[in-house]
């Protein structure tokens, strides 16, 4: 039996959280996201979780649903050739996507956040200028991988400003091989 005096708080906020979601869904459809998407936001401050959004999601009334648009359409294809073991199996792994939340068991790499340190220990360094020019195509291949930028068709020429605002992965592998880190 439940004991009186015991309470839970949480620390999310029903505006944040409606932004949050609001703010993922459109980013979503904007970038034609076909993997799902997350979104945390915290406190600065105390680190209290404010909002957390994790997609795809599915309908808490009907779990076993395939809510998702994407995954609906992977499902659909399979069910199509009439391969019921294949199917079953599409099925429990949509399932498992969506109550999978990328908020809490997708690893990532730190990425962007992490740029700016790259930028200031290269100019700590001297390997960079602030009029230092650096090219992008849309991705750099290093050590077997390719590394895709946000701009798959690439951003050009651009100087270290520049670089920084596109958030460049090219331009700051560049740099960070400057300072002697990473492969090839």
């Amino acid at each position: 039996d439940a004991l009186d005096g015991y309470n839970i708080h949480t620390t999310i906020d029903a505006n944040i959280q409606m932004l949050a979601e609001k703010t993922v869904e459109e980013g979503i459809q904007k970038f034609d996201v076909v993997n799902g998407a997350f979104c945390i936001v915290m406190d600065p401050k105390t680190c209290a979780v404010l909002a957390m959004v994790s997609s795809p999601d599915y309908d808490l009334n009907d779990p076993n649903s395939v809510v998702d648009a994407t995954l609906q359409a992977q499902l659909e294809r399979i069910k199509r050739t009439g391969n019921e073991e294949e199917y079953a199996k599409a099925l429990s792994e949509a399932q498992f996507k969506q109550w999978s939340s990328k908020c809490l068991n997708t690893e990532y790499e730190p990425g962007s956040p992490f740029k700016p340190m790259v930028v200031a220990a290269g100019l700590e360094e001297g390997v960079i200028q602030e009029s230092d020019t650096f090219g992008c195509v849309g991705y750099v291949d290093m050590d077997g991988w390719r590394i895709r930028c946000s701009a798959r068709s690439g951003h050009g020429t651009q100087d270290l400003r520049k670089a920084v605002m596109n958030s460049c992965n090219p331009a700051l592998i560049d740099i960070g091989q400057r300072l002697g880190c990473g492969g090839t």
